[in-house]
C-alpha cells in the first residue's frame, strides 16, 4: 500500500471584497459586516499517495492556482486541515525569483540557493543543470534577455537538479518546445516511479490524460470530478464546450417544432417567427441606447482643415487599434450627416469636406466646406446608435436623393436600382436576423458529436428583390483557421457529385438550409459565418449583401478520446497480413 503523501480535510480559502476602502474602517468601528466573501476554494477533501501524477484541470479561476500555492506553502488556507508529509518543491510561475538583469549562471546559484542547496552543491551539479537546459551558449547572458521558453529550460533544470519527494507544477509545462517538454515529463514519471509524487496544472487534456495517473477537476473553487484521466477530462471537455456556446449564443429555448427544416411554405415576420421557432440564435444587436448630443464651441483647432473636441464619456465606443471601425457614432452639420468616418487624421487634415474620426476619446472632424466651425454659424451635434444602424445611415447617405427616399419608403427595389454602388453590405438590404444547429429530428443542437447528421440554418428579410444570388456559410477553428466552406455557387452535394444552386433573393423572410449528412469535424470549439452575394460580387466584403462572422458559436465532441485535430475524414481501414 503506497504511503499517504498529502491530505486535505474541508480545506477553504476566501477572501473579504469590499466595496471601497472606507468599509473596512466602518466595519472596525461599528463591528456590522460591510463586506462579502469570495469563495476561491470550498470544502475540498483529497488525499494523494507516494508515486502518483496528479493532473488538476479547470476554466481560469476555478481555483487550481489557489490550491497548489496552499498546498507549497505560499498561502494559509482560511479554515480546514492540510497535512504534508514530504519535501516539497514548486514552480508556479516561470522566472519567480530570477533576476533580470543577472546572467543564467548567477540565476542558477540564486536558485540553487533558494531550494536549499550550498554553493559547493550547485556547483557539483551545475554540468547537468547546463547539459539539461539547453542554454550552455546563453548562459553568460542575461536573464532579461531570454525568452519564455528559455526561462522555462532555466527554471525546470534549477528545480530538476535535486529530486524532490514532492513536485508541484502550476502550467508552466505549456511554455517551452515539444522536445523539452518530452524531456521534464520523462524526468518527472521516472521522479514518480522512484516513490516520487507529482501535483501538475495544465490545461493540455492530451498531455494529462496520457501522463497522469489521476486527474482532479476544480471549478469555482470544488471539485467536481475526481478519477481515470479519460473520463474527468471528457467531462471538463465536454463543460467547457457547453459554457462556450451558452456564453455567446443567446438562444431562447432549446427545443424547436419538429419538422423537416425545409418545410416553409409562407413564412410570418422575422420577429414572430423567431419567438415562435424556439432556438434560432437571434442577430439582433442590443441597442447602446440612442444619444444625440449637440456639441459645445469651441472646437480645438488641430491641423489644416481639421478640428477636434473630446469625448470621455464616449470612449467606450470609439475606434481604436484593436477595433479601427468600431466607433457608431455619427457626425451632423445642421441637419446633414458628414462623412465619411473612420478617417485617417492625414486626410481629416489635407482632405476634410466633412470627413472625421471618433478615435479613443476625441472627435477629429472638419467642416463640410473646410470652414472653422468656431465661425461659420453652424450647428454640430452627434448622434449615438448601434453600430448597425450607424453602418446603414452613413451608407445611405452616399446613396442618390432617389434611392434614399425609395429606402426611407419601402419601396420596392431590385438589383437594377443598385447598379455601380460597390457598398451593399453597409446598407443592410439583406440582414441575417437568425441562425442556429438542429438534428435529423429538427432538435436544437448546441454540442454536435463527431460524425452526427446536422443542418446549418440561417434565416435572412431581405429588403430587395435581387435575381442570381448565392449564399455560403464558413466554419473557422479556435485559432481562426478557416476549416470548412460551403456556397451554393460550387459544392459537393450527398451523393459527392459536383453542384450548384442559384436563386432569387425576394423580398421578405427566407430560411436556408444546409444538410450534413456527416458532421466529420475534429473536437473543438467552432465559430460560423454567413455569407450572401450577387455571384458577380463575391471578392470583396463590402461588396456582398450580407457577411457576419461570427454568426453562431458551436463545439463539436468525440466520446471515445482526447483529440487535437480539426478535419476527422470518414475512412474505412483494412489489414492484411
Amino acid at each position: 500500500m503506497h504511503n499517504e503523501v498529502i491530505k486535505i480535510n474541508k480545506l477553504s480559502k476566501w477572501y473579504d471584497i469590499y466595496a471601497s476602502p472606507k468599509d473596512i474602517l466602518i466595519e472596525f468601528i461599528s463591528r456590522k459586516s460591510r463586506h462579502t466573501k469570495f469563495w476561491a476554494l470550498k470544502d475540498i477533501s483529497l488525499s494523494i499517495t507516494e508515486g502518483e501524477i496528479v493532473g488538476i484541470i479547470g476554466k481560469n479561476g476555478a481555483g487550481k492556482s489557489t490550491l497548489l500555492k496552499i498546498i507549497a506553502g505560499l498561502l494559509s488556507p482560511s479554515d480546514g486541515e492540510l497535512s504534508i508529509n514530504r519535501s516539497c518543491r514548486a514552480i508556479m510561475e516561470l522566472g519567480t525569483g530570477f533576476n533580470d538583469e543577472q546572467t543564467g549562471v548567477e540565476n542558477i546559484y540564486l536558485g540553487g540557493i533558494s531550494i536549499g542547496l550550498t554553493k559547493r552543491q550547485i556547483k557539483e551539479r551545475l554540468p547537468w543543470i547546463i547539459e539539461f537546459s539547453g542554454l550552455d551558449d546563453f548562459l553568460e547572458r542575461p536573464v532579461k534577455t531570454y525568452s519564455s521558453g528559455m526561462r522555462s529550460r532555466l527554471a525546470f533544470a534549477v528545480a530538476f537538479c535535486v529530486r524532490p519527494e514532492l513536485l508541484i507544477i502550476d502550467e508552466a509545462l505549456s511554455v517551452g518546445d515539444q522536445a523539452f517538454v518530452a524531456k521534464c515529463t520523462k524526468h518527472i514519471s521516472d521522479m514518480c516511479r522512484e516513490g516520487g509524487t507529482a501535483i501538475i496544472v495544465s490545461h493540455n487534456m492530451y498531455f494529462l490524460q496520457e501522463k497522469c495517473s489521476r486527474v482532479i477537476y476544480i471549478n469555482n473553487g470544488v471539485i467536481v470530478a475526481d478519477g481515470a484521466p479519460h473520463e474527468v477530462c471528457k467531462q471538463h471537455e465536454l463543460d467547457m464546450a457547453r459554457e462556450f456556446v451558452k456564453e455567446n449564443n443567446k438562444a431562447a429555448s432549446t427545443t424547436v417544432e419538429q419538422h423537416h427544416p425545409n418545410d416553409y411554405n409562407e413564412l410570418p415576420d422575422s420577429a414572430d417567427l423567431l419567438s415562435r421557432e424556439h432556438g434560432w440564435v437571434s442577430l439582433a444587436t442590443e441597442s447602446i441606447g440612442d444619444v444625440k448630443l449637440t456639441l459645445d464651441q469651441p472646437f480645438s483647432h488641430y491641423s489644416d482643415k481639421a478640428y477636434s473636441i473630446e469625448l470621455p464619456d464616449l470612449a467606450n465606443f470609439s475606434d481604436s487599434e484593436l477595433n479601427p471601425e468600431a466607433s457608431p457614432l455619427l457626425l451632423f452639420e445642421d441637419d446633414k450627416l458628414l462623412g465619411p468616418a473612420h478617417c485617417e487624421h492625414a486626410n481629416i487634415s489635407q482632405v476634410g469636406t466633412g470627413s472625421y474620426s471618433h478615435w479613443k476619446s476625441s472627435l477629429l472632424f472638419s467642416a463640410s466646406d473646410n470652414s472653422n466651425p468656431n465661425t461659420n454659424k453652424r450647428r454640430y451635434r452627434i448622434e449615438l446608435h448601434d453600430k448597425q444602424l450607424a453602418l446603414r445611415m452613413e451608407a445611405e447617405a452616399n446613396l442618390p436623393s432617389r434611392l434614399r427616399k425609395a429606402l426611407k419608403s419601402g419601396s420596392n427595389l431590385n438589383k437594377d436600382d443598385f447598379e455601380g454602388i460597390n457598398f451593399l453590405r453597409p446598407l443592410q438590404l439583406a440582414t441575417l436576423t437568425g441562425v442556429r444547429v438542429i438534428n435529423a429530428y429538427g432538435e436544437l443542437v448546441e454540442t454536435i458529436s463527431c460524425g452526427q447528421s446536422v443542418t446549418i440554418q440561417a434565416m435572412v428579410n431581405s429588403r430587395v428583390h435581387w435575381p442570381n444570388t448565392i449564399s455560403g456559410f464558413q466554419l473557422f477553428d479556435s485559432a481562426g483557421n478557416m476549416i470548412v466552406s460551403s456556397n451554393t455557387a460550387a459544392f459537393i452535394d450527398a451523393q459527392c457529385q459536383p453542384s450548384s444552386l442559384e436563386f432569387d433573393l425576394l423580398p421578405g423572410n427566407t430560411v436556408f438550409s444546409m444538410d450534413i449528412p456527416a458532421m466529420m469535424l475534429g473536437a473543438g470549439m467552432y465559430t460560423l459565418a454567413f455569407g450572401m452575394s450577387d455571384i458577380t460580387r463575391i471578392n470583396h466584403n463590402d461588396e456582398k449583401l450580407i457577411y457576419e462572422r461570427p454568426c453562431l458559436y458551436m463545439s463539436v465532441t468525440r466520446e471515445d478520446f482526447i483529440q487535437n485535430v480539426s478535419y476527422e475524414p470518414a475512412v474505412t481501414w483494412s489489414i492484411e497480413h
